[in-house]
């Protein structure tokens, strides 16, 4: 089950100081990461899931540079070398 738990945000966030990431890049993955956890709860991490997370920040008034941005991080956090099956 592709899930986003507390243990995977770890690990990510060792992974993305390994590629030697900025600081500031590591804090805005991992914030967002913790905001789209405490609002998908228990669920799955789907597609559709993403989409009505971006659907609710918008609504919310949030504005995206890069509409790609949350589909990069989202993929990038399950297909970390030793995460995808965790």
């Amino acid at each position: 089950m592709r899930q986003i738990t507390t243990q995977r945000l770890l690990e990510f966030e060792l992974y993305l100081r390994g590629e030697e990431r900025s600081p500031g890049t590591i804090e805005k993955y991992i914030r967002d990461l913790r905001l789209f956890q405490a609002w998908i709860e228990d669920r799955e991490v789907s597609r559709e899931c993403t989409v009505r997370w971006k659907t609710h920040l918008q609504n919310e008034g949030v504005r995206f540079r890069n509409d790609q941005f949350y589909a990069g991080v989202f993929e990038r956090i399950f297909s970390v070398r030793g995460l995808a099956g965790v």
